[in-house]
């Protein structure tokens, strides 16, 4: 008799314990899931601050050397491009990187960003999104989904 009631508490022990151990995954997963969520809204609001801060710099360089805003976004690119060649040849470290270092190189690279942001389309064909644009359209409006009204 003794061995019987002994194992069905051992039974019901090891029950309890899956049950404890099901109980701590369940609150790790859900723990792991809200890291994960507030890391992507962080990120969300780390560009969204980036692309407040490039758009006033565009629009203050505009309205100071009265030049318009796509040569200004030229010439950021330009720039841009020109620091990662040159932090790219100071960290190469024996590493060989085949860049093109040409001022028309930052126009290529721009037009292509451009063309691929547009959906493959020649930017020509459709209009590039403003600054402004960026910065207050939804979340679906990006990534080039259609918005539902």
């Amino acid at each position: 008799m003794n061995d019987i009631v002994a194992s069905q508490k051992e039974r019901e022990s090891a029950i309890n314990r899956a049950d404890a151990d099901k109980a701590s995954r369940i609150k790790g997963a859900e723990a792991d899931a809200e890291v994960s969520r507030l890391h992507g809204e962080g990120i969300a609001l780390q560009r969204q601050a980036i692309i407040g801060g490039l758009r006033k710099s565009v629009e203050d360089f505009s309205t100071a050397t009265h030049t318009d805003t796509r040569a200004v976004m030229s010439l950021m690119v330009m720039s841009q491009h020109t620091d990662m060649v040159k932090e790219s040849i100071k960290e190469a470290r024996g590493v060989s990187l085949l860049l093109s270092a040409t001022p028309t190189s930052a126009t290529n690279l721009e037009k292509d960003i451009r063309d691929a942001l547009l959906g493959g389309h020649p930017a020509h064909q459709l209009q590039a999104p403003t600054l402004s644009s960026l910065s207050t359209a939804e979340p679906s409006d990006r990534k080039g989904g259609k918005k539902n009204k």
